[in-house]
């Protein structure tokens, strides 16, 4: 997903009083551990956030449109 997008889509989620998740290649990472649905969203991927204090440019490069992309990148050979 280019950074724009992942930008425009985090600023317009937080616009609405809401705190958005970024999946970035194979972290879930989230800015407020104790926001609505993170410990359901634990429960369905099986695998717990990292708390950030803000989405850096790293992350937004990294970011990845849904699960099964992020699943597809998580099987994919690490190139070197």
């Amino acid at each position: 997903m280019p950074i724009d997008a992942a930008k425009h889509a985090l600023d317009l989620i937080a616009s609405h009083g809401l705190d958005g998740w970024l999946y970035a290649g194979n972290d879930w990472l989230i800015r407020d551990a104790q926001a609505p649905h993170v410990d359901r969203e634990g429960r369905t991927v099986q695998f717990g956030p990292k708390v950030v204090k803000t989405f850096d440019e790293n992350m937004l490069s990294r970011a990845v449109k849904n699960r099964r992309e992020r699943r597809s990148l998580s099987r994919a050979p690490v190139r070197g």
